[in-house]
């Protein structure tokens, strides 16, 4: 059998110079136990056959490939337009989606300003009640403003419309006025 070093042996098993020099490391291609004049990797011919199949013969001109465009056969053809249904099906639903998202947002905001108008009317009803059950103010005008030294200070409770400010700023992730 005929030795051919690695340039010859790539062209003849039509792969790369790389190809061969890997396949050679990695032990995948055995070389011929004789050198070539300077030394260099022979590969016996039968060795190609064996790892690469079929070879051709290596004084053959490489063939350029074909600058003719490759028709797609019709299997590709009906992907194609298979995926061009998918695609204008998913456009339309996120079209759908983003209309969804846009009356949500609306909605939201919506009930923002209603939450936070009857919240400005609560403060403002707050700040002129009176104690019902009694008739007297709700103790926070100057007079009532001193306690006495021996009593211990008290924590305000919130006033109706701090409870709701609260509630909607939870509601709302966290913001408040």
């Amino acid at each position: 059998m005929a030795k051919l070093g690695v340039v010859a042996a790539a062209r003849a098993a039509n792969v790369s110079r790389s190809t061969i020099n890997r396949y050679y490391k990695s032990g995948k291609l055995s070389a011929a136990p004789e050198r070539g004049r300077h030394g260099e990797v022979l590969f016996d011919t039968s060795e190609l056959t064996r790892v690469f199949r079929e070879l051709r013969d290596p004084k053959e001109p490489q063939q350029q490939p074909s600058q003719e465009p490759q028709q797609q056969p019709a299997d590709t053809s009906k992907v194609v337009s298979f995926l061009e249904q998918q695609v204008a099906t998913l456009q339309k639903e996120n079209e759908r989606l983003r209309g969804e998202l846009t009356e949500t947002t609306n909605e939201r905001r919506e009930m923002q300003h209603r939450f936070m108008t009857l919240l400005e009317r609560a403060q403002l009803t707050d700040g002129s009640s009176t104690d019902s059950t009694n008739g007297r103010s709700n103790g926070r005008s100057a007079q009532n403003s001193e306690k006495p030294r021996h009593q211990p200070k008290r924590q305000p409770q919130p006033t109706a419309a701090e409870t709701i400010v609260n509630g909607i700023a939870s509601w709302l992730g966290g913001s408040s006025r």
